[in-house]
């Protein structure tokens, strides 16, 4: 998969059933999120990060912030009630689209469509405090990884930087059910990609020990790790605060 298919997938998606797209729930396929109900799931989710981070940096300013893969704006429209001024960026069109429609905050929360592997649209050390969740684990590894980089180069002295990436599936289950899970998933993929024509939601792992590295050689700090359920029962993920 490159950059432009990633783009293609996700802006179908967006098209699609966003909602659905962003919060995978089994009961809220076929655009049944409620807007109100789905935003608010971003406000939970960001009071219990900036929980987490202001362990670490009790004093984090409260300037800028940027919500990586923002898709509709769940998060950006929750980091707002945080935050002076928040830039949310996404891959899909559609997605950056709907997030400019249900904009409550007006210019303090600014929607960017990117497709560079890349964002050079932002000068080094721009932001206070950046977040990313369910957005790299739909990556190939070298592009994830990529970005992580780019994370860090925007990373404020004094901020802080959190983001969560799956390691692997889960192992919790026999050789031979891990295989048959691998062959039924793998036809079930190029069945919906082949003979439905539908977008399919790729997952993807990166070791514990490449996100540091990758942290490191960013001349970054790695302050936390912990255990997140956010890529849904199959997968180990794990959350990382970074600071610089």
């Amino acid at each position: 998969m490159n950059l432009r298919q990633l783009s293609r997938t996700w802006d179908e998606l967006g098209q699609r059933d966003p909602l659905w797209a962003i919060l995978s729930h089994d009961d809220k396929r076929d655009n049944r999120w409620d807007l109100h109900e789905f935003l608010q799931t971003g406000r939970t989710e960001i009071e219990e990060a900036l929980a987490c981070v202001t362990r670490f940096q009790p004093d984090l300013p409260r300037r800028n912030a940027l919500d990586f893969g923002c898709g509709v704006g769940r998060l950006s429209q929750a980091l707002a009630e945080h935050f002076e001024k928040v830039d949310g960026i996404d891959i899909a069109e559609s997605m950056i689209g709907q997030a400019r429609t249900i904009n409550r905050h007006g210019a303090a929360c600014s929607y960017h469509h990117n497709t560079a592997p890349d964002l050079r649209m932002f000068p080094a050390q721009s932001f206070d405090f950046l977040y990313s969740n369910l957005t790299l684990q739909h990556m190939p590894p070298e592009l994830g990884h990529s970005y992580i980089r780019e994370l860090c180069r925007l990373l404020r002295t004094g901020g802080a930087l959190v983001f969560e990436i799956p390691i692997r599936p889960r192992r919790d289950r026999s050789r031979l059910g891990v295989l048959l899970s691998k062959v039924i998933r793998s036809a079930q993929l190029l069945w919906l990609r082949s003979v439905r024509g539908q977008p399919v939601m790729d997952m993807f792992g990166t070791p514990p020990e490449r996100v540091r590295k990758l942290v490191v050689e960013s001349s970054c700090r790695l302050v936390d790790i912990s255990e997140s359920g956010s890529a849904g029962p199959d997968w180990v993920c794990q959350r990382y605060c970074v600071v610089r």
